[in-house]
């Protein structure tokens, strides 16, 4: 399975998949804890077949590199194996190469079944970004593969992407209804209710725990046993289990990065560096810039945000030269952290640095992506980040302007989320403008899940004289154990000003 820690953006990151074990040709059934497919794999190779379901096997246990070089074997037997195009997409470590292999899958879906043709059609919408073709045509699949968790847990993550967060906790539960042995769908209904408003947190404690009873030596549970303790403040049980998950298999990156996100926000800046550290060690040369960049964060909760800054710039510096597929995104991700945080401390001349750098590493990110609704809604980030500098330099005019065009540029984009950005920016303007009742009408209507919008929201209610309203919002903030540059950010000046 792909992670599902950031269920709702990600363009994969929605699907529970199954691992099985093929008893014959054309039948499948499943293996310990894992769900059989319903849907039927349409390849006359058996070594096709059988890389795949091994391929699903890892997916589910979130070990993606594994995962990819299964269906590359998979489609080294059967070159027009659509259903294998499709999962090497999802496990692709790049937008290149999820775009490559959603092209492959579409030109191999002659040969598939109804239901295959369904999920490539789906996740072909979803490519270009048309997320009410995408929730059509995963509506479909459920209907056409109502025994299949999978194809629930799919639904649900378009129905995430259509703000429709009723429908996809419905479609989740119907999963686990489906099948309650199949770890992995617990853990996407659990992580909905830890990462996604409205938060429960309670029931994703009890979500998470059934899928450690159902697969208690796979560190992947552990993991995001480890989300649910970081979610309730329990910070040296979140470490527990993430050591936990260190213990199990010593060789992933994923335990150490988890650790020291904990020990970051425990103030253990040492010990965060050395397992930042190591995970970059470990990683695969892909994910070492990320991790690179929480090595940097650590920076932000010591008080010195020019030196996270600084380190961010090498960071992405660093990624030209690194030869690795994701390169644009890597650099993307460490840049749009350093732009948020000299934004946020008034650090313009580096914020606009880093905007200077992020506008080409978009636009050729863009070309990747293959698709006039990605290219456009790479145009609004950078609307999005022009804008934001405007605003920071008090030229408010200009920075409305920014999220106007930000709207007219995703205008035609079939996705009911796509003006949470702009309006987002309109606060910020808004907000340092002293316009504080129009400041929170408008990020009301941003990201619902963005602690850097639940910070500003509280700021513009204090400053409209809604107190109590404000102290919830700074709560909010205060209490997101969950690690970016925003919450680096915002984390301890919410916790004074919720007291």
């Amino acid at each position: 399975m792909l992670s599902v820690r950031r269920l709702v953006p990600a363009l994969a990151a929605m699907i529970s998949t199954a691992a099985c074990t093929t008893t014959g040709v054309g039948k499948v059934m499943p293996a310990s804890d894992q769900a059989p497919m319903a849907i039927p794999i349409s390849t006359q190779s058996a070594t096709a077949r059988v890389e795949f379901l091994r391929g699903l096997h890892d997916l589910d246990v979130e070990r993606a590199v594994q995962a990819r070089e299964h269906f590359d074997r998979a489609l080294a037997a059967d070159p027009n194996f659509a259903l294998g195009h499709l999962y090497a997409a999802f496990a692709a470590p790049s937008l290149g190469g999820y775009r490559t292999h959603i092209d492959q899958a579409g030109l191999a879906i002659t040969g598939a079944s109804p239901a295959e043709q369904l999920w490539i059609r789906a996740e072909r919408a979803n490519a270009d970004n048309d997320v009410n073709g995408q929730l059509a045509l995963a509506q479909q699949l459920v209907q056409l593969t109502p025994s299949d968790p999978r194809a629930y847990g799919y639904l649900a993550g378009a129905q995430f992407n259509a703000g429709r967060r009723e429908d996809a906790r419905v479609s989740l539960d119907r999963g686990t209804q489906v099948d309650a042995g199949f770890a992995p769908g617990w853990i996407l209904i659990g992580n909905s209710y830890l990462q996604t408003e409205p938060r429960d947190l309670v029931k994703a404690e009890d979500y998470v725990r059934r899928a450690v009873a159902i697969s208690p030596n796979e560190p992947y549970t552990h993991d995001y046993m480890g989300d649910v303790y970081r979610a309730v403040n329990n910070l040296p049980q979140a470490r527990s289990e993430y050591t936990r998950m260190i213990e199990l298999d010593a060789s992933r990156a994923g335990g150490y990065q988890q650790r020291g996100h904990v020990n970051s926000f425990l103030g253990n800046f040492a010990e965060a560096r050395a397992d930042y550290d190591r995970a970059v060690q470990l990683a695969d040369p892909g994910t070492k810039p990320t991790f690179s960049v929480f090595h940097a964060l650590v920076g932000v909760y010591a008080g010195d945000a020019a030196a996270a800054e600084a380190e961010l710039d090498r960071i992405a510096a660093s990624v030209d030269g690194m030869n690795i597929p994701n390169a644009d995104g890597a650099k993307i991700f460490a840049l749009s952290e350093e732009a948020r945080i000299a934004l946020h401390n008034r650090h313009l001349d580096v914020a606009q640095r880093a905007i200077d750098q992020l506008r080409p590493a978009l636009r050729r990110q863009s070309e990747m992506g293959r698709s006039e609704a990605f290219k456009r809604a790479n145009e609004a980030q950078i609307n999005y980040w022009e804008g934001m500098l405007s605003a920071r330099r008090g030229d408010f005019d200009t920075a409305r302007k920014k999220a106007f065009d930000m709207m007219t540029q995703v205008a035609s984009n079939q996705n009911p989320r796509k003006n949470e950005g702009a309006h987002e920016l309109l606060g910020m303007a808004d907000l340092l403008e002293g316009k504080y009742a129009a400041a929170e009408a408008h990020l009301a209507h941003a990201n619902p899940d963005d602690v850097y919008v639940w910070y500003n929201r509280g700021l513009a209610l204090e400053g409209a004289g809604r107190a109590a309203e404000a102290k919830e919002y700074f709560r909010r903030a205060a209490a997101w154990n969950f690690n970016n540059a925003s919450a680096a950010l915002v984390k301890r000046d919410a916790a004074a000003k919720a007291m």
